[in-house]
Parts: structure tokens; sequence; C-alpha cells
């Protein structure tokens, strides 16, 4: 019997050798279903040829489902997973599991964000997803790797990264950080929505200088 029956293993090796071919959506559906089943190397190699097929970003069903099929895996794995993905919902919540480990595995979100300028689906996707694990947080240790991952983001088209760097900097503890939102929020010519972020982020970080800026802006 086991001449017609493949092996766990073979059957393994046929789905990573067709994830690495040019197949059509259902094929990848097929696979990003079969993530969970897997063995962790396999698993994590066959959703990094996944994750590289950027017309699947705004499928309702593959992003979710390759997401629930990695969840668990390794950080070091989510950090090659991220390294090649061309998902942005995917990259963003690879980067929201790695910062909310990161206590216990630092070098994994250092190795996300050291590599993070070569990324194909650029930086916005991680510090999107650095701001949802640190929601709510006042005070977090600033990662080895983060002034040098800053200092790589894009400076036009990138408003919203922008925005969410400054606050995460303000939880990483950087004073300079809060110069920088009060002029947000007291800035006439910046858009509403940037003025209410950072007035709000003035209020979490219970700025010393918040009764000033709140004076100002009535």
């Amino acid at each position: 019997q086991s001449g017609f029956i493949a092996s766990g293993e073979e059957q393994e090796a046929a789905l990573l050798k067709l994830a690495g071919e040019s197949r059509g959506q259902r094929v990848r559906l097929a696979l990003a279903e079969a993530l969970p089943h897997l063995t962790v190397p396999v698993r994590a190699l066959v959703a990094q040829h996944l994750l590289r097929y950027d017309q699947d970003a705004t499928d309702h069903n593959l992003p979710l489902l390759t997401w629930t099929g990695i969840r668990e895996l390794p950080l070091a794995d989510l950090v090659a997973c991220a390294h090649v993905s061309r998902i942005p919902q995917v990259t963003r919540l690879i980067a929201r599991r790695i910062a909310e480990g990161a206590d216990k595995e630092p070098a994994a979100l250092d190795d996300l964000l050291a590599n993070a300028a070569r990324m194909p689906d650029g930086q916005s996707s991680i510090v999107a997803g650095l701001a949802d694990a640190l929601k709510g947080w006042r005070k977090a240790p600033k990662p080895a790797a983060w002034d040098a991952f800053v200092a790589t983001l894009p400076k036009k088209d990138a408003i919203v990264a922008q925005d969410q760097a400054r606050q995460l900097n303000v939880i990483f503890g950087d004073g300079q950080a809060l110069d920088e939102i009060r002029k947000v929020a007291l800035d006439d010519n910046a858009l509403m929505d940037q003025r209410r972020a950072a007035l709000l982020s003035l209020i979490e970080a219970k700025d010393k200088q918040l009764k000033q800026v709140c004076e100002k802006l009535i």
C-alpha cells in the first residue's frame, strides 16, 4: 500500500513545488488553506511563495487565509515572510505579531526593521503593525534598529506612516518627537486628521505642555 500512497514528506514536497510554479489564484487559495497542516519549515516556504503575489492583496480571502496559516510560526520565520511580502495586510499583521513578542525575542523585531528598506511592500505596513501592537502604551523599550529604520521612511506619499512613526517615537521616549507632534497640532497648514492625531498623541503621552497647546488652539 505504501507504494500507492504518497508519504507526508512527498506530499509536502509536491505542494512546495506547486507553490513555486506560476499558477492561478485558485491554486494559491488551495495552498493557503493547506498551510496549517504543513510542517513548520515547509509552511514558511510555501507562505513566502504565496506572499509574493501583489495581485492577491485585494482578494477577500487569500490574505487572511495566509495569515491564519502562518500566525503561529516562529518569529524568525515570520520575519522571512515579511521580507518578501507584497500583501500589506499580511505584512502589517506580521509586524504586529513580532512587536507583541519583542519582550521575549527582541532580535526578531530588530531583524524585521533592519531589512525593511529592501522589502517590496515598503515600510508603511511595518509602522502600522507596530502602532497596532503598542496602541494604548505610554512607554516601551526602543528597538535597537528603530532609528535607522525611521531614517528610511519615505518623506513623501507616506503621511500616515510619518504620523505613526512620530507617535511611536513618543512611546520610545524620544523627547524631540513631542516637539514635532506639538508643531503638527498647531500647524494651520496641516491636514485636520493629522492635527487631531497629533493632539491625541499628546493627550495619551500626558504631555506637560498640553495645556499650553490647547490654549493656542482655542
